[in-house]
């Protein structure tokens, strides 16, 4: 990968690993330090990788398929990782471990200022990523929940039936008001 100054449009560095390849790479609140979704043989993972140094200081592990989206949380240290197992799981980079585990998700977001995780549950056998579906043309069972940042493990505070959807969800985003999510379909 390669890290560019876009007042001088120049390239400053390229950062590469012997042993991993990168994905999905976003910059940390630290504007020397990313997270980036990579795989080696069956292993998938998350490095918090040191531009300072091209050091990769920690490797957060527990995905059993490819990794689809990576999320940082505006207001602290957290940020969330969706995969292809059906999982999406909420990490901690200082403290270096996952905080919460959501089974059956496929997709996540945080709100602009950090106080909402919105999270995209498909009921099993209802398509998606396990689920081979041909044409598009069954509804999918598709809900949003959405959780306050500061206790995951609360029960959801309000719940939205995605209705009449056909295509599966692949990607979803909060407006800068927080209003409003935006669904991105296959």
């Amino acid at each position: 990968m390669a890290l560019y100054d876009l007042e001088r449009g120049e390239k400053i560095n390229t950062y590469y690993n012997k042993n991993y390849g990168v994905d999905l790479v976003r910059f940390t609140h630290h504007n020397k330090c990313i997270l980036c979704a990579s795989k080696r043989d069956s292993h998938y993972r998350i490095m918090y990788w040191s531009l300072h140094d091209n050091n990769i200081l920690c490797s957060f592990i527990g995905h059993t398929d490819s990794i689809t989206a990576i999320d940082l949380n505006p207001s602290d240290s957290s940020f969330l990782s969706c995969s292809k197992d059906g999982t999406t799981r909420v990490w901690e980079y200082q403290k270096k471990q996952c905080l919460i585990k959501f089974n059956k998700s496929r997709t996540a977001c945080f709100d602009n200022m950090g106080k909402l995780l919105a999270c995209l549950f498909v009921k099993a056998g209802s398509g998606g990523y396990n689920d081979q579906q041909e044409g598009g043309a069954q509804s999918l069972d598709q809900m949003i929940h959405l959780f306050n940042t500061e206790n995951y493990k609360d029960k959801p505070f309000a719940t939205f039936t995605i209705e009449n959807e056909t295509k599966e969800i692949k990607s979803m985003k909060f407006s800068p008001n927080g209003k409003y999510v935006l669904l991105g379909t296959r």
